[in-house]
């Protein structure tokens, strides 16, 4: 494995596990503007479905921000 070329990686984010009010993990992170959250997919129905589902969303404005450099 030493002589196999590794292929370039890029942090997107850190996660943290939660667990919502009726006890469902999913996984949470951002950067700044974008807030990214994987859960399990509910909607499996067979083997080769995805295990989760990736969400990417516009991160809620703080009060009292400038949103002028908000790309979105």
């Amino acid at each position: 494995m030493a002589n196999q070329e590794q292929t370039p990686r890029v942090k997107i984010s850190s996660l943290w596990t939660n667990e919502t009010k009726d006890g469902k993990k999913y996984l949470s992170g951002g950067n700044g503007s974008i807030r990214y959250s994987i859960w399990p997919n509910g909607f499996k129905e067979k083997d080769t479905d995805p295990d989760w589902v990736l969400y990417v969303e516009q991160a809620k404005k703080k009060e009292g921000t400038d949103s002028s450099a908000t790309p979105f």
